[in-house]
């Protein structure tokens, strides 16, 4: 059951944990490094957060933020199209899928 945001609470968190299950992941996120900056931008405002959980634990709480599509549209402007992330190449400026040294 979700929890508004507690100050309290708050600073009583010892783990966070995201939950994708009621979110399907955009294509504007496919690599994990971006699924974890997107997730760490999640929780640095937990009090914006959509769907917000505090998880006793005997030492303190987990903080549970569920992935909405209200999160998303909060965020998603950190996140460029897939097309914009692809590598440019140095010869021809077109943007390839290729790691090799040609592209920037």
């Amino acid at each position: 059951m979700p929890n508004a945001f507690n100050p309290e609470r708050e600073s009583l968190v010892i783990e966070v944990c995201t939950d994708w299950t009621a979110f399907p992941l955009p294509p504007e996120l496919p690599a994990d490094a971006r699924r974890k900056e997107f997730e760490r931008l999640l929780h640095a405002e937990p009090a914006a957060a959509a769907e917000l959980e505090y998880i006793r634990l005997p030492a303190g709480f987990v903080r549970k933020i569920t992935v909405t599509s209200a999160d998303w549209e909060r965020l998603k402007e950190h996140f460029p199209s897939a097309l914009e992330r692809r590598p440019k190449c140095r010869l021809c400026s077109s943007r390839y899928d290729d790691s090799s040294d040609l592209f920037e």
